[in-house]
């Protein structure tokens, strides 16, 4: 899929970055404390990325 999306032109990488959860994730790491709205965002980004068709 990523091949394709690359093909077209689209930034992968660069949407997926946007999201900022790699960073969140990251920052998690060095022991940054989030609030419960950030967990929230986390948890429905993390649901709505294991849909499956």
């Amino acid at each position: 899929m990523e091949g394709m999306l690359n093909k077209i032109g689209y930034d992968f990488k660069g949407k997926i970055n946007d999201l900022g959860q790699v960073k969140r994730s990251e920052r998690r790491k060095l022991g940054e404390v989030f609030a419960l709205n950030e967990h929230i965002k986390g948890m429905i980004l993390v649901m709505l990325s294991n849909q499956r068709l």
